[in-house]
């Protein structure tokens, strides 16, 4: 796992990675401002992305593919404060979480928090459960105050309660957005909304061990996946998209598919870019240590890219 405690870092960009088997499988805890984790994928973690907390910002959380949450009320987002007694106690704010996909075995998203979160904007995501949610609840986001909180144009499946913030909490998707105040450019999914079928565990496969896993899987949306075309433009985020508009997820339909874990010597900039390419260019072949090929871009440099993390 992708680890930082240092104070009121700046200026850090996670890419590229491969994070299996960890407890929180990525700490921006303690950052401050120009922290981007893009291009990673987080698969049978106990817990996916900490910001536990972000100190202002902006951070940047985007077009990563997690898979499999596994802990019992494992979070996919750890929006949580510095523990009391920390120097000094904090809450998360600054935090912009665009264009993920999340498949998830309990909820499609889960937060529980006593501290608060201030200026978080979510949008362009998508959020996949399993078929029948624990306890019914499709969406339980719940820190104990908010600020400028942004939930718009982000995808759900399956339908459920929904409850983002403390109260209320919505019986349905479409409840949600008679609200008035939650998604009103968002969607309901249904269970074809990647190609592959991926959705999350169900019961019977979760109840298996005490930390069930999943293997890897192909997260493109289907041809006639909901999601295609629904997202809201974000200039420098996706301004290159196919189609009408920008897709929900990680993966824009058409794009070329995204590179993870090590990458060959002399190919360290290979990584996924956070925008399609304008025009679609022919991608570099680096030999890799098997003998075989390695497809990839160059666009940008950083540190902690392009690893493999698989702890017991």
């Amino acid at each position: 796992a992708l680890v930082d405690e240092d104070e009121q870092l700046v200026s850090v960009d996670f890419y590229g990675n491969d994070i299996q088997n960890s407890f929180d499988a990525t700490e921006l805890d303690r950052t401050e401002r120009n922290v981007r984790l893009w291009g990673n994928r987080f698969l049978n973690n106990g817990f996916a992305i900490s910001l536990q907390p972000v100190y202002g910002g902006p951070a940047y959380v985007l077009r990563n593919v997690v898979l499999n949450t596994a802990a019992r009320d494992g979070e996919q987002l750890k929006l949580h404060p510095l523990a009391p007694g920390g120097t000094p106690y904090a809450n998360p704010s600054g935090v912009l979480v665009a264009h993920n996909t999340f498949v998830s075995p309990w909820n499609a998203l889960y937060l529980s928090t006593s501290g608060e979160v201030h200026d978080v904007r979510m949008v362009n995501n998508l959020f996949v459960g399993p078929a029948q949610p624990a306890g019914g609840r499709t969406v339980v986001f719940q820190p104990s105050r908010v600020s400028r909180l942004v939930f718009d144009s982000n995808g759900y499946f399956p339908d459920g309660s929904f409850a983002i913030t403390s109260t209320p909490r919505y019986s349905s998707f479409a409840a949600l957005q008679a609200g008035g105040v939650w998604e009103m450019n968002g969607i309901l999914l249904d269970a074809n909304t990647f190609a592959s079928g991926v959705i999350g565990l169900a019961d019977s496969d979760k109840l298996a061990a005490p930390h069930p896993t999943m293997q890897a899987a192909d997260v493109t949306l289907a041809a006639n996946s909901k999601a295609i075309d629904r997202g809201q433009s974000i200039p420098g985020i996706n301004s290159e998209f196919r189609g009408l508009a920008p897709d929900l997820g990680a993966l824009e339909l058409g794009c070329p598919p995204f590179v993870f874990g090590p990458r060959a010597e002399g190919a360290e900039s290979v990584t996924n870019p956070v925008d399609c390419e304008a025009v679609p260019v022919e991608e570099p072949k680096v030999e890799s240590a098997d003998g075989g090929t390695l497809n990839g871009r160059s666009r940008g440099n950083g540190i902690g890219g392009g690893n493999t993390g698989v702890t017991g």
